[in-house]
């Protein structure tokens, strides 16, 4: 079983870091969590799909793999990397809500299925902007 942390691509606008481009994008208010959090480890769809293939192989047991990227961000930091590649700054109201950090422990998928996320953050997001341009 295979449990993805915040996967993101070119092609999916519902996803979290696509609503953030867009937002950003159409000066539209970003609502975030007290101190901009949770925690979250995002990981691009190509590198969700190379380790998806992986899994096909027989292992000797039932498992549960956590697929999320190498870095990780806060929701905060996500948009600061956003503003930076957009050359935009966006619109932040923050809310009062307090949110668990949400980052998957990928070192069983890198020990078993020899899993290594290759798409920097920076890279994923620069890969949606010029898809979108």
């Amino acid at each position: 079983m295979l449990r993805y942390f915040f996967p993101y691509g070119q092609t999916d606008k519902n996803r979290l870091i696509n609503r953030l481009i867009n937002k950003i994008k159409n000066n539209e208010i970003v609502e975030l969590n007290v101190d901009g959090k949770p925690i979250i480890n995002p990981v691009t769809v190509q590198d969700a799909a190379k380790v998806t293939i992986a899994t096909m192989k027989p292992l000797s047991e039932y498992n549960v793999f956590n697929i999320g990227g190498s870095e990780t961000v806060s929701i905060l930091q996500l948009m600061k990397i956003i503003e930076e590649q957009l050359g935009m700054k966006a619109r932040i109201t923050y809310n009062n809500h307090k949110i668990e950090n949400m980052v998957g422990d990928i070192t069983k998928a890198k020990e078993l299925l020899s899993f290594k996320p290759e798409i920097t953050l920076e890279r994923g997001i620069e890969d949606i902007l010029k898809e979108q341009a």
